[in-house]
């Protein structure tokens, strides 16, 4: 025990020394003596002192700015949306997809009931111009000679209706034409695919034989 008092008392001595006498570290400026004293303590784990910690103000104020900044970034989705849904971008299909089934049958007797509806269209119209070509031959004829001038302004325009309504004759005829050559290239087209199934089975039953 007296050992170990007589080093400790050594050691108090030395410490009175040590703040007696002042250390030539003084004399520098403070910038060049904390690298020092950085390495000497950097084997040793310093506590956090008061310097350290966040001062209460910085705590207050760090979760408004985070909150200011979630609320930007939310923002920026909501405009990236609207963006979006304003100006959507054109996307191509497949070209390999399969096209949509279509009923050429019902297409067919639709196209046939609408050229009937226009034939008959068209018969109630040449009756209804035939009726009003009579009658307007009768007034010409009968009118005096005073209106001759008015009687020929309104047969050249009887002459003009006759004119259309025969070119839109015209049309019509050309139309049922087309429609009849296609009917007609289809029914080819289906005479040939019978005669090269019936090949085909006749090649069949050759091999069979």
């Amino acid at each position: 025990m007296a050992i170990v008092h007589d080093k400790l008392a050594e050691r108090s001595a030395s410490k009175a020394n040590m703040n007696s006498t002042p250390t030539p570290l003084s004399k520098l400026p403070q910038r060049s003596r904390t690298p020092r004293l950085s390495a000497s303590v950097s084997g040793i784990q310093v506590p956090a002192t008061q310097a350290s910690q966040a001062s209460p103000l910085k705590e207050s104020h760090t979760p408004q700015v985070d909150h200011q900044n979630h609320n930007n970034g939310d923002l920026d989705e909501e405009s990236e949306l609207k963006i979006a849904g304003a100006k959507p971008e054109f996307e191509p299909g497949d070209p390999k997809a399969e096209l949509p089934f279509f009923n050429w049958k019902e297409f067919e007797q639709r196209y046939e009931t609408a050229i009937k509806a226009a034939s008959d269209k068209e018969d109630d119209l040449l009756e209804e111009f035939h009726n009003l070509t009579e009658a307007f031959q009768i007034w010409a004829e009968s009118s005096s000679e005073r209106d001759n001038d008015r009687a020929w302004k309104r047969y050249v325009f009887s002459v003009h209706v006759i004119e259309y309504t025969a070119n839109k004759l015209v049309h019509s005829l050309k139309t049922r034409e087309r429609y009849v050559q296609i009917s007609e290239e289809r029914l080819r087209d289906k005479k040939k695919h019978y005669v090269q199934v019936v090949e085909a089975f006749k090649g069949a039953l050759k091999l069979f034989e």
